[in-house]
């Protein structure tokens, strides 16, 4: 019985990728929720400059002066995080650049959270699972 568990929990473990399959990855993704983002918001943004670096607190960012997202390259490097950042901090960091271009507003408002989550509900939908 216990051998069945920690197979089952091995089985559970996300898919872990190379660095290079993970930097294509995570570029494919950036790319995909621009394009998304654009169709459902009828805008025409370019694709942010991707860097990884050191980030305390938290898993990326936005930096609006410089059109930059930043990824924790300790969170793109832990398999157990790999996929939140892939899933979800990528949206989030983008629906920051949308909120202060359409809304004037780079924090955690409400009109954030509209633009996060139908952004969200539009990736989710396209979604092919990894």
């Amino acid at each position: 019985m216990l051998e069945m568990l920690t197979l089952a929990g091995h089985l559970a473990q996300p898919v872990s990728l190379e660095w290079s399959e993970r930097k294509r990855a995570l570029r494919e993704r950036l790319a995909h929720v621009v394009v998304t983002s654009n169709a459902i918001h009828q805008r025409n943004d370019r694709l942010p400059r991707m860097t990884m670096e050191r980030l305390h607190g938290g898993h990326g960012k936005y930096d609006h002066v410089h059109a930059m997202l930043s990824l924790d390259i300790e969170s793109v490097n832990d398999a157990r995080k790999f996929w939140h950042v892939h899933d979800e901090t990528i949206a989030h960091e983008w629906a920051h650049h949308l909120n202060a271009g359409m809304n004037g507003s780079r924090g955690h408002d409400e009109d954030f959270e509209i633009l996060f989550r139908s952004l969200q509900d539009a990736l989710n939908a396209q979604a092919v699972p990894h």
